[in-house]
């Protein structure tokens, strides 16, 4: 499971949503689709680093926005901007289409342990959102059943997850994810290529093969450029200093006094000797930020993602994260 809640829960609503194996196909059966609203909507006031998530359907000609928060409050600003929306608003200022915002309505997802705060943010709301909160087993419709009872029976009397297998193919981290998570995607990716011969590779470019960088707002995508390059010059300045190093916002291979056994030659299939000497010293960055930051615990399968694509892949084929993201759009 991510550390990051909030990115968890909407993992799993798009796996609903895809037909991602291992979790509930509900959302999908009703013909509900994730979508995501960068721009086009006004929130004056309101913090733009997140796109708006909604799930929307055709079939049942009805939108749903999500708003999920891991404190014990929401923001009552986040929920009264949406009694401003209208039907018309929302289909100028985005892609939903007339059937799918013929009725809409919020939900807010939360941690059972703070059922009590967030109820009362609930009951004080003028749009009389769901809340939906987040047990051991599964998620449950605590308030406020939805206008389509198909959608409230799913979560009623709970739709079993298991938070520990979540899918987090669709986006792997946010601005708001630990290092361990972002550096699990993004330090095997430069390395790989770097091995492969690149070089000069622009922290730009790695932020644009992200799948959340189409996604998200302005704001969003600066602070995630920004974690993104921390991540980066912390690797680069540790573990694994001897494969590269970040001189402004390019990205380079080590030179040979830097250690870097392979510099210069960009050989393809990699040297198995140098893929075993990354894919340690990957594994031992890995360990010193789950040390650092004591996440809920993830797989070691960041490991073998460094492991399989340096052993002779193709060095400009995208991450299994970015293929993922364009299929079930």
């Amino acid at each position: 499971m991510s550390s990051n809640f909030r990115l968890s829960v909407v993992n799993l609503l798009q796996g609903m949503c895809r037909g991602t194996p291992g979790v509930s196909g509900a959302l999908r059966g009703m013909g509900y689709r994730d979508v995501w609203i960068n721009s086009g909507l006004t929130w004056d006031g309101q913090d733009r680093s997140h796109p708006v998530f909604a799930l929307a359907s055709r079939e049942t000609r009805h939108t749903l926005f999500v708003e999920v928060t891991g404190g014990p409050e929401i923001d009552p600003g986040r929920l009264e901007r949406y009694t401003r929306l209208t039907a018309v608003e929302l289909r100028q200022g985005t892609r939903l289409s007339r059937e799918q915002t013929e009725t809409y309505g919020v939900a807010v997802i939360g941690q059972h342990d703070h059922r009590e705060t967030l109820r009362e943010c609930v009951a004080e709301s003028g749009v009389r959102p769901a809340l939906i909160l987040k047990t051991a087993d599964g998620l449950v419709l605590d308030a406020n059943p939805f206008v389509k009872a198909a959608l409230t029976n799913i979560f009623r009397p709970l739709l079993p997850v298991d938070w520990q297998t979540v899918p987090l193919s669709w986006i792997p981290f946010d601005h708001e994810s630990g290092s361990v998570e972002i550096a699990g995607v993004i330090v095997p990716e430069v390395v790989r290529r770097l091995l492969h011969g690149e070089s000069g590779i622009e922290v730009d470019d790695v932020c644009r093969r992200q799948v959340l960088w189409s996604l998200t707002t302005d704001t969003g995508r600066r602070k995630l450029r920004q974690r993104i390059r921390e991540v980066l010059e912390d690797a680069a300045s540790g573990e694994m200093r001897r494969y590269f190093v970040l001189r402004g916002d390019v990205i380079e291979a080590a030179a040979p006094e830097d250690g870097n056994p392979e510099a210069g030659e960009g050989k393809s299939p990699v040297n198995p000797r140098t893929l075993r000497i990354a894919s340690i010293r990957f594994a031992r960055l890995m360990a010193r930020l789950r040390e650092t930051e004591q996440p809920d615990p993830v797989s070691d399968t960041p490991v073998d993602q460094l492991d399989e694509p340096l052993d002779g892949g193709d060095p400009d084929s995208s991450s299994a994260s970015t293929r993922a993201s364009s299929e079930g759009s």
